[in-house]
This record gives C-alpha cells, sequence and structure tokens, in this order.
C-alpha cells in the first residue's frame, strides 16, 4: 500500500503527556501504573474541567515543556521516508494550548512544523483509504477507520494495547504494523 499523506499524533505518541499530568499533579507514582481505558479526570479524582483548568494555569508553558519521547525521531524518520507526514493533534480546552503545542512542534521539528499540522478534534473527517494515522487514543483510531482511513495504534499503558506498551514493544509493535500495511 502506498500512503498520500501520514498523520501522527502529538500527545501519546511524540509527546508524553502523561508525565507531565503525573508531575504537574504531583502523583509520578502513577506514571507507571495508569489504568487501562481511565480518564486522566477519573484517575485523578477530579472533573475533566478542573484538570484542564489546572493546565491553562500553566500554559502554554506546560505544552511547551512536555518530554519528547524517546522513540519520535525514529517514529518520525521511519514514516516520513513513505509519505508525506502532518502531525495531527487535538487542542484543549484552554485556547493556550495551541499555541504551546506549535511551540513545542517548532522546537523539535524547526519551521517546517509550521506548514505541516492540523489541528483538530475531528480527526477522521481527514480519513481517506490511501491515508494513514499514528494515535494512542482508542476512539480516535476507531473513528479514523470506521472513516475509511488506515492506523496504527500506539501502545501505551491506558489504551487496548497496555500489554504490548508493559512488555516494552511499542515501537517494535508500530514498525510490524506498518511493514503489514505497507505490504498490502
Amino acid at each position: 500500500m502506498q500512503f498520500s499523506l501520514i498523520y501522527i499524533d502529538l500527545d501519546g505518541v511524540l509527546v508524553d503527556i502523561l508525565k507531565g499530568l503525573c508531575t504537574l499533579f504531583k502523583l509520578p507514582h502513577l506514571y507507571d501504573r495508569w489504568p487501562q481505558n481511565d480518564r486522566v479526570s477519573r484517575v485523578l479524582g477530579i472533573s475533566d474541567a478542573a484538570v484542564w483548568k489546572a493546565v491553562a494555569c500553566h500554559s502554554p508553558r506546560w505544552w511547551v515543556q512536555l518530554p519528547v519521547y524517546p522513540h519520535a525521531r525514529e517514529l518520525v524518520g521511519m514514516l516520513q521516508d513513505h509519505a508525506p507526514i502532518r502531525i495531527c493533534t487535538r487542542p484543549a480546552e484552554d485556547p493556550m494550548s495551541a499555541a504551546g503545542k506549535l511551540i513545542w512542534m517548532q522546537n523539535f521539528f524547526g519551521d517546517w512544523a509550521f506548514d505541516h499540522y492540523h489541528l483538530t478534534r475531528h480527526k477522521e473527517e481527514l480519513a481517506r483509504p490511501d491515508r494513514l494515522l499514528v494515535d494512542d487514543q482508542d476512539h480516535n483510531c476507531e473513528a479514523f477507520a470506521a472513516a475509511g482511513g488506515q492506523v496504527i495504534q500506539f501502545p501505551q499503558p491506558y489504551n487496548r494495547l497496555r500489554k504490548v506498551y508493559l512488555a516494552g514493544e511499542a515501537m517494535g509493535y508500530v514498525r510490524d504494523e506498518f511493514q503489514r500495511l505497507l505490504a498490502l
């Protein structure tokens, strides 16, 4: 299969937002023991609005300072060898999240980032049979596939691929899935 575009999610694929949230809420012990399929608000015992209000108090700096995953450059390099890539990310309920994410992307990618991103809550609207989404969120992957796109879910402790993540095989899984799709 050839792809016309490959979309890479930012938070949870290139950026370690979970570590950022655990640090912000002073709960680093949760990082390695995050419950599967649990929302941040539920794990923290507060409302979604309270989570994003706390983040907004530190925005856009909080977004800019989120740590990059060690696999990020390898993942981008592997994918960009096969099709143009776009960063596809959902802005938070804080308008400054978009600014912080753009600064993070510029720090990581340089000026290339300003012409190669999509800020959207509706990633499925970008789906086509020749487009691939690499994303960590179960619902984003399901919606993109249902809209006709190709998907590789990035393993995380909070998604359906928790066992793959816990086994330390996230990038191996992504490489294998990508090779499988290329062979179609």
